[in-house]
């Protein structure tokens, strides 16, 4: 009887170990990582953020998930670090930043970056990104008194009328002055975002180097986000998100 399928079958199974075991150690060096920069474990992952997400995204593309979710108190905002998975059928589990403000009262608003420089072809690209965005009845918001911002981004929100109402000029000026493009979508007192360089960055070897220097940055955005998004602030306090969650024992 041959052995050559033992063989294989031990192989396959030498090589799923391995990849467990390394999937493990990069969980506990994450773990690590978020401890040492102030963030606590959230388990079970708290039914309220659930519910903001559900709200800022398009929940008729399908469920919203939520998973390993670590919590950063700053005050007057909590700082999520999380992988939220929406929409039909998907397979994505994207890595997010989210901010609940303190009374925050933000229309709906999404931000996309402008892409390239000058020609045709980076004029396509916007257009086509643009189309790509315009999902779940987002319109984009007209800002021609805000030229610094329209070199950057493109403003589209399901209600417009009340983005031209509710948000003071301040906030399109400091956010053109950041010196990173975002991709942010806010609602409420939420919101999620990124920044374009994460899509463009080399990431080092040093997994652990480049790990805490991501998150650094994460922190130090959300401090920035704080600032301009105050002026959105309303004299209500939803509490709900802002309880203080103990985290299981581990």
């Amino acid at each position: 009887m041959s052995i050559i399928p033992f063989l294989a079958i031990g192989f396959f199974g030498l090589v799923l170990f391995l990849v467990i075991r390394m999937a493990r150690r990069q969980m506990e060096l994450s773990n690590q990582i978020r401890q040492r920069l102030g963030f606590i474990k959230v388990e079970p992952v708290d039914p309220a953020l659930v519910e903001r997400l559900k709200a800022l995204l398009d929940t008729k593309r399908g469920q919203v998930r939520v998973s390993q979710v670590y919590r950063r108190e700053h005050g007057s905002y909590t700082l999520y670090d999380c992988r939220v998975r929406h929409g039909h059928d998907s397979d994505s589990n994207d890595e997010c930043s989210v901010m609940v403000g303190r009374g925050w009262q933000l229309p709906s608003l999404k931000l996309a970056p402008q892409f390239g420089g000058e020609g045709k072809a980076w004029g396509w690209l916007n257009r086509l990104a643009l189309m790509a965005i315009k999902e779940g009845g987002f319109e984009q918001v007209a800002l021609s008194d805000q030229p610094e911002f329209a070199k950057k981004y493109v403003a589209l929100s399901r209600t417009p009328l009340d983005v031209a109402r509710q948000v003071p000029s301040e906030v399109w000026r400091e956010l053109a002055a950041l010196p990173v493009q975002l991709f942010l979508q806010g609602q409420g007192d939420t919101i999620m975002f990124s920044d374009l360089d994460t899509l463009t960055r080399r990431i080092p070897k040093d997994r652990e180097t480049a790990e805490t220097e991501a998150l650094r940055q994460t922190i130090d955005y959300a401090a920035r986000l704080n600032s301009i998004f105050e002026r959105c602030r309303t004299g209500v306090v939803n509490e709900s998100v802002m309880q203080t969650v103990e985290p299981m024992s581990r």
